[in-house]
């Protein structure tokens, strides 16, 4: 870090050493192509010349602060004119537009403004209008407005967008049909059950725009069907950037209020755990013998090379051979003589001897007196309470452009920290059981429940050009985050006379990080005037779980009143800790040639565009069961709910031959899991204006996916498919690999026609015809049974799921307003072949394919300046969707194989589909005040969270949750600023819940979290 420190403080000396007056800036043609070779100069001035890259950035010198004469021309384009004037050391951004040859344009003054970047919505707007696809966007500047801390926030206010925690919805299609990449270039999710990335982990300080491409083209990647979005991070600036921002927010729910939460490592702030949750791996695990068998013993007492003289390495205690040994073992130890082998009565005689005298010293041998069966664990099996602190985020980036080895050289680093807590002390948490139960509450519990984060992330993004024609960036950020989930569940109590109350602690510590590494390189051919990008990116990614608890007793019940406590290890599913590690590294590369078919005369987009792609992942999953278990003394008595007191480190010593408690290892097979993922991809396309009005977009795309999963032992063992070894948990099929090996071949086009009016009015129509794919990913075709911490159940893959094929239809409206108002409708249509799904199955959560399934909509999206200080933007989705699912269950053969039988065909909504979808924000701005505020809502519909694949059990849904932000800010000066926001102001309730036959609902869960007020101050050179 130092290092970097130090380096970006040499660019920095240097800049501002070497800095002499400049203008920069981008040129572009109305369509919002970029111009490459036009000449820039300084006409009144000899040696001041430039011309645009293949970017269209120019870059020249101005030798002082007098006005001069600055002209910009290209063969085919009127030559633009215009006077500038920039002090010593001053950069000046300026951007223009080259209209096609009519007349010399003389622009009189000039504007100075900041570079026209991707984070702005002016840029924004113009990139949506000349794009070949249907995209949406959400913008840094919007982001600012809101006051969204991460993407996920942040991207729920495009239209057709709902978010589910972490993960997003678009058109009401679910998580696994979206395709989310980062700069372009995918990144593993490190999650055991999604198919995307959570986007929260993502801060917006670091992020430029969002893109969210709506339609398919042939250089965009197969594999989706709600929407394709690239996550783009900052660009270096023009000049000199700084901004130091701080944030502190307060809930009004649980800052400086107790909340429920574990024992901490001393590093929990940093986003890891210092190894206080995890064991001494280092050490054997030492498990107590309480009941050996008489070989044991025989051994302890040392007579083990005996009977491996003797050929004997064990028998059962049961056995024919057990008197023979036994009878052989007390004539070694002078209990009988030789003669008395055969003779009944002696050696009842003898066993008696030696069960009297001899077990105890072997039974001391084999669990000696003071050995810790602990192993290490921390004694932190319960639930506490501290305060909350306040939550904090602190921002700092610095970026601009300078010379290296006479070069120019772009760069900007970024810092993020943050650390918040949410918490409910008045959560539910309820389960009813089938229809033909008629829907009876098999629980409710109280609960209390709550998330604390601590996260960091960096970025470093340097930009080199060679020369005009070749430039190459690197880009690295680091992401961490340490999330604590803390869950305190008691039965609601009835008020009987008697009654039995559950008690449940859930304690879930995950960090994740991802080390992003990523290289793109561009060039440009002149005499051919080829355009070649290349792209290379890897993701380290690992996901550490040290500690996973679940913990559960009974309290007894009068009149609402606790009377007593009953411990036992084998409440429930049993007393358990786990230990999760999942490594998932990506590799995306991305390689495409771009050729002109047009002279420049013509000023027509005419193209041919072609490339492939090639995607590796690898993943490695382990999960470590260590259950609970009583020993051979007597059962004490819980007295209170101090569970560390109880179960005390002293109750794992052996003491006197009598042990309390001790840990039982239960490292399944199946419980260390490995995949890999390929997919190579082709693809050429034509992008064809026939002339100003009409333009066609396509082309075809080839994928290929090569996927493995199984079981890491099963595979290194070389088990063939339907092995009767492939065992899983009891009472489940075998485990067989996953395999998919399939090409798929995606032909996709695009007709757009564009309107002009005389006042400037751009209009759009788009049409739009796709084929797409979905995939199942590596933990969707692995059979191993996992313990899920959200569901609190076991989930099981399907290694026989198939491909889902998807058809796309889309057609879309657009008008753009020469005062930048815009209005867009869109109606999109889609059909899935296979659709995958999760859901509750016979044995846990599983996923299967549904044969036919679609959705159809609207989406409706409009943005309107009122007045001069007023920005409306709102967009409205409505969905339909419809999946025909047939239910199934299975049995258990004699072979372990599994056999499916069909239940029955239900009709229903797609998973994770909401029915209409509304957000709305609304802007005063003031630059006279430098004062900006902003208003927002978002509202989803009902949609399918969890469904019921047995006949008779309810589906669950997530209801809709109406939450309005406000945000506040004031510019103080020229470099200081002020803000306040405030988050989900109607505090609305997180709430999931059954739907049952009649339609009416009942609650799975529901939690509210607070509102908090946060309060930021910045400092900003720009």
């Amino acid at each position: 870090m130092l290092r970097i420190g130090f380096f970006l403080g040499c660019l920095f000396t240097a800049g501002l050493t070497f800095a002499q007056g400049t203008v920069r800036g981008k040129v572009v043609d109305p369509s919002g192509e970029v111009v490459i070779g036009a000449k820039v100069m300084l006409t009144d001035t000899s040696g001041f010349i430039g011309k645009t890259d293949m970017d269209g950035n120019y870059s020249i010198k101005v030798p002082d602060a007098k006005p001069h004469a600055f002209r910009i021309t290209l063969l085919g384009y009127d030559t633009l004119k215009t006077t500038i004037s920039v002090a010593n050391n001053q950069v000046l951004v300026e951007d223009f537009i080259l209209k096609e040859r009519e007349k010399i344009q003389e622009t009189k003054s000039t504007t100075v403004t900041r570079k026209v970047t991707k984070a702005n919505d002016y840029y924004m707007e113009r990139v949506k209008v000349s794009s070949p696809v249907s995209i949406d966007y959400i913008s840094s500047e919007t982001m600012k407005k809101t006051g969204d801390a991460n993407v996920t926030n942040a991207v729920a206010r495009v239209s057709g967008v709902s978010t589910n925690g972490g993960m997003i919805t678009v058109r009401g299609i679910g998580d696994r049909y979206i395709r989310t990449n980062f700069n372009g270039s995918r990144i593993p999710t490190l999650d055991p059950l999604t198919n995307n990335i959570k986007l929260d982990i993502f801060p917006t300080a670091l992020i430029d725009n969002i893109i969210i491409s709506k339609t398919q083209a042939p250089d965009l990647p197969g594999d989706w069907a709600g929407a394709y979005i690239s996550v783009e991070t900052k660009d270096y600036p023009d000049k000199l950037m700084v901004n130091v921002e701080s944030q502190f927010g307060y809930n009004v729910q649980s800052t400086f209020k107790d909340f429920v939460t574990s024992d901490r490592s001393g590093t929990d702030w940093l986003g890891f755990d210092n190894g206080f949750r995890g064991f001494n791996e280092g050490v054997n695990f030492a498990k107590p013998n309480l009941n050996p068998s008489n070989y044991q013993s025989m051994v302890a007492l040392g007579l083990g090379d005996f009977y491996a003289n003797l050929g004997v390495t064990g028998w059962q205690d049961a056995s024919n051979e057990n008197q023979t040994y036994m009878a052989l073992g007390m004539v070694e130890l002078g209990l009988l003589n030789p003669s008395q082998v055969n003779d009944p009565t002696a050696i009842l005689a003898a066993l008696t001897t030696f069960n009297s005298t001899l077990r105890p010293q072997a039974w001391a041998q084999i669990n000696p007196n003071g050995t810790s069966y602990n192993n290490g664990f921390s004694n932190s099996w319960n639930t506490t309470t501290r305060k909350a602190p306040i939550n904090f985020t602190q921002n700092f980036s610095i970026g601009n452009q300078t010379t290296f080895l006479g070069k120019p050289l772009g760069y900007i680093f970024g810092f993020r920290y943050g650390n918040s807590v949410r918490f409910d002390p008045n959560g539910i948490s309820q389960r009813i059981g089938p229809e033909q139960l008629g829907y009876g509450v098999l629980f409710t519990d109280d609960a209390l429940v709550s998330r604390e984060i601590n996260s960091w992330s960096m970025l470093l993004n340097l930009a080199y050009k060679i020369n005009d024609n070749n430039k190459f960036s690197i880009l690295l950020m680091p992401n961490f985050s340490g999330t604590n989930d803390v869950g305190s569940f008691q039965t609601q109590p009835l008020g009987e006379p008697l009654e039995e109350i559950s008690f449940r602690k859930n304690i879930f510590y995950e960090n994740r990080q991802q080390k992003i590494y990523q290289y793109a390189s561009q060039h440009y051919l002149p005499k051919s005037k080829i355009k070649i990008e290349a792209n290379i990116s890897y993701t380290d990614g690992a996901s550490n779980v040290p500690d996973f608890k679940l913990t559960e007793y009974i309290g007894f019940s009068q009149n609402y009143q606790i009377t007593g406590y009953q411990f036992s290890p084998n409440a429930g599913d049993g007393i358990r800790r786990y230990f999760r590690y999942l490594d998932e590294n990506l590799f995306d590369s991305r390689l495409s040639f771009e050729l002109p078919l047009a002279s420049d005369s013509l000023k027509l987009i005419r193209k041919l565009k072609f490339g492939g792609a090639y995607q590796n992942s690898d993943r490695n999953s382990k999960m470590e069961e260590y259950f609970l278990m009583a020993g051979n003394a007597s059962p004490s008595t819980l007295q209170n709910e101090d569970l560390n007191l109880f179960l005390d480190t002293n109750q794992m010593l052996m003491q006197d031959g009598v042990l309390g408690y001790y840990y039982d290892p239960r490292n399944w097979d199946w419980n260390h899991t490995i995949g890999t993922n390929a997919i190579t991809a082709a693809y050429g396309l034509l992008d064809f204006e026939f002339n100003k009005i009409i333009r066609f977009n396509g082309g075809l795309r080839a994928e290929h996916v090569a996927l493995f999963s199984d079981v890491y032992k099963y595979h290194v063992l070389g088990y063939e498919r339907n092995d009767g070894r492939r065992v899983s948990v009891p009472g489940y099929p075998i485990i067989n690999p996953g395999i998919l090996d399939e090409w798929s071949f995606l032909p996709s086009g695009s007709m757009i026609f564009k309107f002009q009016s005389e006042k400037k009015t751009i209009t759009n129509l788009r049409m739009n015809y796709s084929k797409s794919v979905a995939r199942p990913n590596i933990r969707e075709m692995n059979d191993a049974a996992v313990y899920d911490n959200e569901f609190r159940t076991l989930i099981y893959g399907n290694s026989n799921l198939k491909l889902t094929n998807i058809t796309n239809y889309d057609l879309r409206y657009e008008s753009y307003f020469a005062n930048k108002d815009n209005f867009s409708v869109s109606a999109f249509y889609k059909t899935f072949l296979n659709h995958i799904e999760m859901g509750f199955g016979s044995s846990g959560i599983t996923w299967d394919n549904n044969e036919n399934s679609y959705v159809a909509g609207l989406e409706f999206e409009v943005g309107k300046n009122i007045g001069k200080h007023l920005e409306l933007r709102s967009n409205v989705t409505v969905v339909k969707s419809q999946s025909q699912f047939v239910r199934k269950d299975f049995i258990i053969l004699n072979n372990n194989q599994i056999e499916y039988f069909p239940v029955d065909t239900v009709v229903r909504t797609m998973f994770g589909q909401a029915p209409y979808i509304v957000n709305g924000i609304l802007s005063y701005n003031s630059d006279s005040l430098g004062l900006t505020a902003t208003i927002s809502y978002n509202v989803q519909g009902p949609r399918l969270v969890i469904a019921g694949i047995l006949k008779g059990f309810a589906n669950v849904y997530e209801m809709p949750r109406h939450t309005v932000d406000f945000k506040l800010s004031k510019n103080l000066g020229k470099h200081y600023a002020m803000s306040l926001t405030v988050r989900d102001i109607l505090n609305a309730p997180v709430r999931r819940a059954y739907q049952l036959a009649d339609g009416s609902y009942m609650d799975f869960d529901n939690f509210r979290y607070g509102t908090t007020f946060q309060f930021g101050f910045s400092y900003k050179i720009q």
